[in-house]
């Protein structure tokens, strides 16, 4: 009866990873690097600057620039997650879960390259900044 459970457990187990593993690629061949991401300091927590943000295509690469953004204050990371759907580049600027409640203003730049010819809507997340690109 163990070995049967057993079995059981084992086949199920890599079931699921076979599943898992051959689970489509959701970011559609598209690469992202960070480039720069800024610490708070603690004249950023005592002044508040206008968000903004800036962008350049060259090539198939989306250059995106974001100066005076809001994140959380203790997170030393961010990871960008990019894909695209029904013309719309959809990209996810995200942070690990953070437990404090602290929120500062930081600069983050990265670029997505690899993206396929056409127009396309751009929507970054959190925020929903849009931006309409044409990569030729």
């Amino acid at each position: 009866m163990k070995k049967k459970v057993l079995f059981v457990l084992v086949a199920t187990i890599g079931l699921t990873a076979a599943f898992v593993s051959c689970k489509e690629d959701t970011n559609d061949g598209l690469t992202s690097i960070i480039t720069n991401y800024t610490e708070c300091s603690d004249a950023q927590k005592k002044v508040v600057l206008e968000p903004s943000m800036t962008y350049n295509v060259i090539g198939n690469t989306l250059f995106i620039n974001r100066e005076n953004i809001w994140r959380n204050c203790f997170t030393d990371s961010i990871t960008i997650s990019s894909n695209i759907q029904n013309g719309v580049l959809n990209i996810q600027e995200i942070e690990p879960i953070n437990v404090y409640n602290c929120i500062c203003q930081r600069n983050l730049s990265y670029n997505i390259s690899n993206i396929p010819q056409g127009n396309f809507t751009v929507i970054i997340q959190p925020g929903f900044d849009t931006l309409y690109i044409h990569i030729p």
